[in-house]
Parts: C-alpha cells; sequence; structure tokens
C-alpha cells in the first residue's frame, strides 16, 4: 500500500509539470500569433521603388500593414545610420518618412528598422553607392564676347567622362552642352556689356557635379567697362583736383580785387575793411590798421573876461589826449579842415569883415599872434559901427 501510495503522489507532480509546460507553450503561442508584420517599401523622389541609392541623396520610407498595404501606418520608430527618428501624422512629409544616404568611400549595404508597437520589428536592407567626382579643366576662364569656352571634364581617377552635362550661367542666362567620347565640351560666350562673372556646371547620374567660374568681358572695351576701370577713377580725381585747385585760385584773386576796391571807395569815409580777420587802409597795407593813440595839444578860446568894465579875452590852454585813427590824406599843420575853409576867414565873415590878404594860418596854430587881442579888435570895430550908424 505504501508502494502504491508513492507511486501515486511522484505521477501526480509529474502530471502537474506537464500541465504547466503545456499551458505556457500555449500561451507563448497565443502571443506570437496576435502580432502583426510590417511591410516597408524604399522610393525615390519619385516614387520609384528602388533599393539603392548614391550617398547624399535623398530617399523615403513608406510603411504599411503587411496584411493592408493600402493603408499607411504612423507612430512608429525607424533607425538608420546609427540614427533613430519618430514619425506620427504630424510629420508634413506623411505618409513618407524622409531619410538621407551617408556619405561613403565605397558602395555599402546598410540596413533600415523600423518598430511599431504590436507588430514585429521590420527590417530592409539598401546599397547606399559612392559617387564618383567630376572634375572640370581648367578651373577658371577669362574670354571676350564671342569667343569659345573648351572645358574637358574627368573623374577623380583622372579618366574622361563623357555625356556630361555642361551648364554656362550668366546673368540669369543658361547655355547647355555635352562632353563628347573625349570628356571635351564647347561654348560660345554670350555678349555682354561689361565684364561679367560667369559659372560653369557639370553634371551626370552618379557622379557628384562640379562647377567653376569665371569672366566674360566685352569683345571692344565699352564706355561701362572704361567707367568701372580703377584707373578711369584715379585720373578723374587727380582732374577734379586740379579744377578745385585752379578755381579756388580764381576765386581769391577776385576776393582780393573786391577789397581793393572797397578800399578805394571807403578811403576818404576812413572806414577800415577786413580782409582774411584782419582791417586794412588799403589792399597795399595788409596790416591791422594801428591802433597807437597820438596825442595832440587842444586849444580852447574861452569867454572874454571883465575887468574894469572892459571885456579881455583869455585864452586857457588845456591839453587832454585826443585819441584818432590816421587817414589818407594826411592833414598838413596849418590846415584845421581838410579843403580850402579857413578858420580865420570863417571868423572874419562872422565879424562882417573879410581881409583881402593871406592869412598866416600857422600863427593861429603855434600862437605867433594873440588870438583873444584880434577878437577884442573885431568886437570894438562893431561897436564903433553900430554907434555911427544910429541917429
Amino acid at each position: 500500500a505504501k508502494d502504491i501510495q508513492k507511486f501515486r503522489g511522484g505521477d501526480m507532480h509529474k502530471t502537474v509539470y506537464m500541465l504547466t509546460s503545456v499551458l505556457l507553450i500555449t500561451l507563448i503561442l497565443a502571443s506570437i500569433s496576435q502580432c502583426k508584420e510590417l511591410e516597408l517599401i524604399i522610393v525615390n523622389e519619385d516614387i520609384d521603388v528602388i533599393n539603392e541609392v548614391y550617398e547624399g541623396e535623398t530617399f523615403l520610407v513608406y510603411v504599411t500593414d503587411k496584411d493592408n498595404p493600402s493603408q499607411p501606418l504612423d507612430n512608429y520608430t525607424v533607425m538608420f545610420n546609427g540614427e533613430t527618428y519618430y514619425f506620427d501624422r504630424s510629420d508634413p512629409n506623411y505618409p513618407f518618412c524622409y531619410l538621407t544616404a551617408p556619405q561613403v568611400s565605397s558602395d555599402r549595404k546598410m540596413q533600415i528598422v523600423v518598430r511599431k508597437e504590436g507588430y514585429e520589428d521590420a527590417y530592409v536592407e539598401i546599397i547606399v553607392k559612392n559617387k564618383a567626382k567630376l572634375f572640370i579643366y581648367p578651373s577658371t576662364f577669362s574670354v571676350k564676347s564671342g569667343d569659345e569656352i573648351t572645358v574637358e571634364v574627368r573623374d577623380e581617377n583622372g579618366n574622361t567622362v563623357k555625356d556630361v552635362d555642361v551648364k554656362l550661367e550668366i546673368e540669369g542666362k543658361e547655355i547647355f552642352s555635352k562632353t563628347n567620347a573625349s570628356g571635351i565640351a564647347v561654348l560660345k560666350a554670350p555678349d555682354v556689356d561689361t565684364k561679367t562673372v560667369a559659372y560653369i556646371e557639370v553634371s551626370k547620374e552618379g557622379y557628384e557635379s562640379a562647377k567653376i567660374d569665371g569672366f566674360i568681358s566685352p569683345s571692344q572695351g565699352s564706355l561701362l567697362d572704361k567707367l568701372n576701370s580703377r584707373n578711369f577713377f584715379i585720373a578723374i580725381g587727380i582732374a577734379l583736383s586740379i579744377i578745385f585747385f585752379f578755381a579756388g585760385t580764381i576765386r581769391y584773386i577776385q576776393r582780393k580785387e573786391e577789397i581793393q576796391e572797397t578800399c578805394e571807395e571807403n578811403i576818404n569815409e576812413e572806414k577800415p575793411v577786413e580782409f582774411e580777420g584782419k582791417l586794412l587802409r588799403s589792399i597795399e597795407d595788409s596790416k591791422p590798421v594801428s591802433k597807437e593813440r597820438i596825442e595832440i595839444e587842444e586849444i580852447i578860446v574861452g569867454e572874454p573876461k571883465k575887468e574894469g568894465g572892459k571885456r579881455i579875452a583869455t585864452a586857457k590852454p588845456e591839453t587832454s589826449p585826443i585819441s584818432f585813427r590816421p587817414s589818407k590824406p594826411k592833414a598838413k599843420p596849418d590846415t584845421w579842415v581838410i579843403g580850402g575853409d579857413s578858420i580865420i576867414e570863417k571868423i572874419d565873415k562872422k565879424l562882417g569883415k573879410i581881409e583881402g590878404k593871406e592869412k598866416d594860418l600857422t600863427r593861429w596854430l603855434t600862437g605867433k599872434e594873440d588870438i583873444a587881442a584880434k577878437v577884442d579888435e573885431k568886437l570894438k570895430e562893431i561897436e564903433k559901427k553900430k554907434k555911427s550908424n544910429s541917429p
């Protein structure tokens, strides 16, 4: 009985173990059967299906459910070239995920991985091809309008490349050509008015484009081309400097003549003229007007005093410094007023008597005559006339 009991206990354990294993296997198979599959489609920008792409070019990834390929998916992750991209409907390129092929030194097979919840990971391979480089010879050019521009196109190994598209671009205009079997293309330089920058670009599928620049000049130097010359502007600058120099000289001479005329007009009025910040009497005298003080003795004739019923004229000498600016013409010592008037003559006229002989004006200024006695004598004569004429 004990043996039977042991057998039954061991058999029970085995049964439980087997049932558990079967259950786990069933669950695993069920989970696997519930995961859907993704389908990846690689296309170029023309929506053509591709499996290879040149380095630097852009390609597109289109992700769908394998059982429903007409319906694009979103909210998935793309891994390519060590980078991870999350794609959803907010992407402006939906339903396409844009990728760019990296630069490679030689053709290389690369893998694209797409992951989405509820789907198995999807894998697809694409070949990134190395793009050969094109080189243009010569590396620049400088020609005139109507001349031919000859270029040769080679690859990085120095081999000539035929059927390469060659484009000449200048001021928005484009001229096209193709290389022949020797890798040579010929272009004709268009007409231009001035020296103009031009570009030559070569391209071919499977090759990296190349571009050079150069100049195209007018066939004969035009006026505009001359105007753009550096030497022309230098010559214009020198000519203008000479013109301004002579104009300034002429203006200076004219101004000097105007000052001379002004001096001559105002010389009798004793008006100083200002020229270049200086006061001038005349154009010959370029020095400022002297400000020296000249002192003269002024003689003042006072009213006659009365003494013993007689009027006695007295001369009261008084000196006071009088400052004036010397002027032309200068007065002589015996001239009181510039002109022909005499102070003695004026006194005689005032007293009613004019003597015929010329007076010695110097004696009035030097004191050689007694002025007071002279005046008294004149007054006495007037009184006698009045008495003789009275009834």
